[in-house]
C-alpha cells in the first residue's frame, strides 16, 4: 500500500512539472486503490483530495459523481 501511496505522489509529481506534453496544469487523476479520493495537480503541486459523502471519482468526466456500477481498481468497494 505504501508503495502504491509513494508511486503515485511521483506520478504526480512529474505530470504537474510538465514532462508529458499535452498536459495542462490544474488536471485531476483516479487516485490508485480509492475511487473515493482523486488527485490534483495545479502550478502549486500535487494534492489527494476526497469525494463528498456517496460519490466516487469518475475519470470519464474528470469530476466526483454517483458511484459507477462496473469500476476497476476500488479497494475500499466491499
Amino acid at each position: 500500500m505504501a508503495n502504491i501511496k509513494l508511486s503515485t505522489i511521483l506520478l504526480c509529481t512529474i505530470l504537474c512539472i510538465g514532462f508529458f506534453s499535452g498536459l495542462t496544469l490544474g488536471e485531476v487523476f483516479p487516485y490508485p486503490g480509492d475511487c473515493t479520493k482523486y488527485q490534483h495537480c495545479d502550478a502549486s503541486g500535487c494534492f489527494v483530495l476526497s469525494c463528498g459523502t456517496g460519490t466516487e471519482f469518475n475519470p470519464n468526466i474528470g469530476t466526483c459523481d454517483y458511484p459507477l456500477q462496473n469500476r476497476e481498481n476500488c479497494g475500499n468497494r466491499g
